[in-house]
């Protein structure tokens, strides 16, 4: 018996690389962002390429056409606030096991900074190593909005087996053997062309570190200078 499973998180948690890594075990098919009309745009895959208009009887169908003990893919949470909210349906699904991919919101956010640059005349995105500054203010907004978001993912989660995965956990031990027992696998050793990216603490990416700390414990958020915290 085959077992369906989605990665369900938010962008920036360390989900192409534990989807890469999963993809790579010989009895696991994992895709990616199947319905971000974004980032599958160029996919015959996507749930927008498909006939389908239900998308639980799309992965169904992905599911039965995969030759693969375990099949899942990418369920980010701004794929479906943006393009397909309808995906949430699929939580619903009989047999599906959700790996809950997290990552601390302060820490997402540098990551999106530090990647949202574009350098070169094709417009390629480049990830630079500078550290970055962030405006207080706004930061709190996008962290009370993530602390949000991972409420409501938390929500999606609940009825279904679950596993649990922070990016730290991830980063550490990228061979992730209980997420391969979870999906119902023999346990190999995983690889991916993706790495961590971001390989210096917080207080040293974030310029004004000492000022975002001080906001940070003033609006209650302190939890969030703790790198481990998700």
């Amino acid at each position: 018996m085959k077992t369906p499973f989605v990665i369900l998180c938010q962008g920036h948690s360390g989900t192409t690389y534990l989807a890469s890594l999963l993809d790579s075990h010989p009895d696991i098919a994992c895709y990616g962002e199947l319905f971000n009309d974004r980032s599958s745009r160029r996919s015959e895959l996507s749930f927008r390429a498909s006939d389908h208009e239900d998308p639980r009887a799309f992965f169904r169908d992905l599911v039965a056409r995969t030759d693969a003990l375990a099949v899942g893919f990418k369920l980010g949470a701004w794929g479906m606030r943006m393009h397909h909210p309808e995906a949430a349906e699929i939580v619903e699904e009989p047999g599906l096991h959700i790996i809950r991919l997290r990552r601390n919101p302060l820490a997402k956010l540098v990551s999106t900074r530090l990647s949202n640059v574009r350098s070169g005349k094709d417009g390629r995105r480049s990830y630079r190593q500078d550290p970055v500054r962030l405006d207080p203010k706004a930061t709190m907004r996008s962290l009370r909005y993530l602390d949000y978001e991972n409420r409501l993912l938390d929500g999606l989660a609940q009825g279904s087996p679950t596993v649990q995965l922070t990016y730290e956990e991830l980063v550490a031990d990228p061979t992730i053997e209980h997420v391969q027992r979870f999906l119902a696998v023999e346990p190999r050793p995983l690889h991916s062309p993706s790495s961590k990216r971001r390989p210096r603490p917080l207080p040293e990416m974030i310029v004004n570190w000492a000022e975002l700390a001080a906001e940070l414990r003033a609006s209650g958020l302190e939890r969030y200078l703790d790198e481990g915290a998700a």
